[in-house]
């Protein structure tokens, strides 16, 4: 397949990914929600963007490495200081907005594998699971707990979906894939908290999976010129019911748009322009609160804190092509920073990005 690209439309498919839907779409960060936009990328790639060889067989199996670092706060867009988070003990000086337990660094990983049989050159079965490790540094007033790090890691929810061809010309390709995420991964995580003595259960920023059964769904465009290639992705997950623990996370999307050079024959970079959307944690889990008028020891401990905007561009390059060496091999990193965040509340803000990929067809 020949894809073109003119060169006027990807500026206006770029302006349109980064504006049409900046209006309307949110963040939170819990590191199951990170996993699962990442795995829902991988999986949502099109068939005809994965083929390294022509001669390679249906399977496709990948290893992706991603990892983001949450350091500062942001109340909506401005930036507010750890000393004004923490509440001094001071009598009357308690608010909303200041907690007695102040989580500093929040370092969030997963490792994912991914496997893709496609039935034909239009239609693929895909699965995908993650192992996420995420770190936290805190900071309270409680004695014992001046500054202490919480930790959870484990398996998070597994995914499968369903990708398909819809149209295809000779320079351009849209495909989609739909899905489900089953929740494997636990929400039940435990750690020492300054709440009480011994381990108790871990806030919502620290769970690994969602605990319901979610809808996946995603949209590509692809079109090519001569040696440019470029597209946009939309990326949507519905979230059903409640939980064992009497919540769920908020719906999520996210639209991107990207360019890549295939000026040489196995070293391609790109560049990408993505939005992205979470909303806030509808329900309560009644383990994270304390009695009092402040029932929340930490900004992570309210589920109305969750959700905003974010605005994320992203350089990358990947490795692959048809030389003899690296046949059915395709390997690609890439790093992004956020260049605009607004948040519901005070929370952690985004500070960095890394994601590390490597598949192998046969």
């Amino acid at each position: 397949m020949t894809l073109k690209l003119n060169p006027t439309k990807f500026g206006y498919i770029l302006c349109a990914a980064a504006a049409t839907f900046y209006a309307s779409l949110a963040f939170a960060s819990t590191p199951s929600e990170m996993a699962g936009m990442s795995l829902q990328e991988l999986l949502n790639q099109p068939l005809e963007e994965q083929t390294t060889d022509e001669g390679a067989g249906p399977w496709r199996v990948g290893i992706a490495y991603s990892r983001l670092k949450l350091d500062g706060y942001l109340d909506g867009t401005d930036k507010v200081s750890n000393s004004e988070v923490l509440f001094s003990g001071v009598p009357g000086t308690r608010t909303d907005k200041n907690f007695p337990v102040v989580p500093t660094e929040i370092r969030q990983e997963a490792l994912i594998l991914t496997v893709r049989y496609a039935l034909n050159n239009r239609i693929s079965f895909n699965l995908g699971i993650p192992y996420i490790r995420q770190s936290t540094d805190h900071i309270s007033i409680v004695p014992g707990y001046d500054n202490f790090i919480l930790k959870s890691e484990g398996v998070g929810d597994l995914s499968i979906g369903l990708g398909s061809v819809i149209k295809e010309w000779e320079t351009r390709q849209i495909s989609a894939t739909v899905g489900f995420s089953v929740p494997t991964g636990s929400i039940n995580q435990k750690d020492d908290t300054p709440r009480s003595p011994g381990d108790q259960q871990l806030p919502y920023t620290m769970q690994l999976g969602s605990g319901t059964w979610d809808f996946t769904a995603g949209l590509n465009y692809q079109q090519q010129l001569g040696s440019w290639e470029a597209g946009s992705q939309l990326l949507g997950k519905l979230r059903t019911g409640e939980n064992d623990r009497d919540y769920r996370l908020g719906n999520r999307a996210s639209l991107s748009a990207w360019v890549k050079s295939h000026h040489h024959e196995w070293l391609h970079p790109s560049a990408k322009l993505g939005y992205q959307y979470w909303g806030n944690i509808h329900g309560e889990d009644s383990d994270l609160t304390v009695p009092g008028p402040f029932p929340y020891p930490a900004g992570i401990t309210n589920p109305e804190f969750y959700g905003g905007k974010k605005l994320i561009a992203s350089v990358g390059v990947s490795i692959g092509g048809r030389k003899e060496q690296l046949r059915g091999n395709t390997l690609g990193i890439e790093f992004g920073k956020p260049v605009y965040q607004n948040l519901n509340g005070i929370q952690p803000k985004e500070v960095w990005r890394l994601n590390i990929h490597w598949g192998i067809e046969f």
